[in-house]
């Protein structure tokens, strides 16, 4: 099969196409089921022939997996967490914004002795000052702990070696 390509400064392929790419464009002959149709950014182009960068592909398949835990992360925060006074809270963009905007208010006005806030398990509660203050620091520390545990995982990830090392991670990963 008939493809083309252009190649960068280190002579790795930058996709690839049935028509011609431009005046830069390098004519392959391939099989429609190699690996190059694919995953084009993973290739060499040196001395006339395909050279599959093992490296390269290893460092594609941990900035994937990195982006697989970011999404992870993200929806681990937004799940939100159980409190200490066995209310669930959950943790989305717009409830991480109330929580906060009605901590501060509380801070700034002493006259405000209760919060009202909706839980996950039971319908709206009425919170003192001190149960609000207690609620707002474990979400602080909820999404804390989901940051720092996706910082782990993306220094662990890029410590790896191998291809399969890198698929095997999970948000439940730890090397301890």
């Amino acid at each position: 099969m008939k493809m083309y390509t252009i190649l960068d400064g280190e002579k790795r392929l930058q996709g690839i196409s049935s028509s011609p790419l431009g005046e830069n464009s390098i004519e392959l002959e391939v099989n429609s089921d190699h690996e190059v149709m694919h995953n084009p950014y993973i290739y060499r182009y040196i001395d006339g022939k395909l050279v599959r960068d093992n490296e390269q592909h290893l460092q594609e398949v941990k900035k994937e997996k990195i982006e697989e835990m970011k999404i992870v992360c993200e929806e681990k925060i937004k799940q939100g967490f159980l409190s200490s006074n066995g209310n669930y809270y959950r943790l989305n963009e717009h409830d991480q914004m109330n929580i906060m905007s009605q901590y501060v208010a509380m801070k700034s006005n002493q006259n405000i002795e209760t919060i009202r806030h909706e839980t996950e398990n039971n319908g709206c509660v009425e919170h003192t000052r001190e149960e609000w203050e207690t609620v707002y620091n474990e979400s602080l520390n909820h999404k804390s702990k989901c940051l720092l545990h996706y910082d782990y995982l993306k220094t662990y990830i890029d410590r790896l070696k191998t291809i399969e090392d890198v698929q095997a991670v999970t948000w439940g990963t730890n090397d301890d």
